[in-house]
């Protein structure tokens, strides 16, 4: 998010002012709990994001996402099939294993190097590549992020 804390604050404030049932939900489930979105099952999402995708039909959708963690969990309880490419083998087979404990057998959680300080590398990398085995009907692109700004180039190439 950009601008300055006090800035960042303002529009926070704002946002619980005009969508005041969305509060309760952030206070519970992002300020107050100690639980990773992979634990609560939920995407890094805003909340009206998550509203959303809650009051729709998904049960034929594929899913595809650029990241992987609470969203997989959250699709995968409501779609198809889902397929999640992830830069972080550690976080994959974290991913992995909670679909499996949830018995969630429509999930595919894939590791592909990503090369996120180095937009040529980015480019020509797997990670941006794996799309290409899939014909998603949804593309989800919540993945790592540094400062040089990755997922502008990711939603090109999906594109």
């Amino acid at each position: 998010m950009h601008g300055s804390t006090l800035d960042r604050c303002a529009r926070l404030l704002f946002s619980f002012f005009s969508k005041p049932r969305y509060l309760l939900p952030w206070l519970s489930k992002s300020v107050l709990s100690r639980k990773s979105p992979l634990d609560l099952r939920l995407p890094w999402f805003s909340f009206s994001a998550i509203d959303y995708f809650q009051h729709r039909n998904l049960k034929n959708e594929i899913i595809f996402e650029y990241g992987s963690g609470g969203s997989t969990v959250f699709f995968a309880q409501r779609c198809r099939h889902v397929v999640s490419v992830e830069s972080d083998q550690y976080w994959a087979r974290l991913v992995r294993s909670k679909c499996q404990s949830m018995g969630l057998n429509n999930v595919e959680v894939r590791f592909e190097t990503g090369y996120f300080d180095h937009l040529e590398k980015h480019h020509q990398s797997g990670f941006l590549a794996a799309i290409k085995d899939y014909s998603p009907t949804i593309v989800v692109i919540d993945h790592y992020e540094t400062d040089l700004q990755t997922r502008p180039t990711t939603f090109q190439y999906v594109q």
